[in-house]
């Protein structure tokens, strides 16, 4: 379940500052999408964006993204405006400090402009695994100097590039009224105290405890093993680098494995998405 929370506050929780690895790897073979005029559009979104959302941005990496977010393919697949709620979890980090302080208590103010992101961002195709491709390389490239000073917000949409594909699944998720992420921690931080220490976790420990019909739903079996599908890949080496940086490796994944295994059985995490 930490897993569940991790992902749906991903494209925030890098504007904490946390460290990339040291030495990346560069994905060949790849096609870089290639530069257009800037739209009305995306000026019009810079022009609103809050003072200093760029940070301190190298001349090189602000380029690098311009030609990533002026491309056609990009903006078929990533609606520019679907973008624009997200911006307060850049320019203001206690959002996401403050909700992983106390996430009963501050849940209301991470989930209304992720609410409003997934309901711009879901009606969109997906974006091809070549243009994402791409985009990390020319990121890679042209924000090198950017990402080794951890630049809060190249970071962010680093690390969201690299985990776009399970990060459109999991936050596009809807089998009932709400998006999956939504149901899934308003269920956990809902949850009763567990009356006994498990591991020491208040979230973990009241899931530990709760009956089963609660989290093992199908929302968390298509988020888990999204998830899970994604990041046991060969391909996603990259990803794992960036999961350990957040003190996640390849332990602690195996620990969730169990732990899932245990409370909702070892075909939850048969690989499967529902439908």
């Amino acid at each position: 379940m930490k897993v569940t929370l991790f992902i749906t506050t991903f494209l925030a929780a890098a504007s904490l500052g946390l460290a990339l690895p040291q030495s990346l790897p560069t994905p060949s073979n790849v096609t870089a999408p290639s530069t257009s005029k800037v739209s009305p559009q995306i000026e019009q979104i810079l022009a609103d964006a809050p003072g200093g959302v760029l940070g301190d941005l190298s001349q090189k990496c602000q380029s690098a993204l311009l030609s990533i977010v002026t491309d056609p393919a990009f903006l078929k697949c990533i609606p520019v405006a679907s973008l624009v709620p997200l911006l307060p979890l850049v320019t203001d980090p206690s959002i996401i400090k403050n909700f992983i302080a106390d996430p009963a208590k501050n849940f209301p103010p991470l989930e209304t402009p992720l609410q409003a992101f997934s309901t711009a961002f879901c009606p969109a195709p997906k974006c091809g695994d070549k243009d994402v491709a791409g985009a990390i390389k020319i990121i890679q490239d042209g924000c090198k100097e950017d990402l080794d000073k951890k630049n809060q917000f190249i970071v962010m949409v680093f690390d969201a590039a690299v985990f776009y594909s399970p990060l459109h699944d999991i936050m596009c998720f809807k089998f009932d009224k709400a998006f999956c992420w939504d149901e899934s921690i308003l269920t956990v931080i809902k949850l009763p105290p567990s009356p006994i220490k498990v591991t020491g976790d208040k979230l973990l420990d009241a899931v530990a405890v709760s009956d089963p019909s609660a989290v093992c739903t199908k929302c968390n079996k298509a988020i888990v093993n999204t998830f899970l599908n994604f990041i046991t890949a060969k391909e996603s080496d990259l990803a794992r680098q960036i999961l350990a940086s957040f003190g996640i490796d390849q332990a602690k994944l195996d620990q969730l494995k169990t732990f899932v295994a245990v409370k909702c059985g070892i075909n939850f995490e048969d690989g499967k998405i529902p439908t």
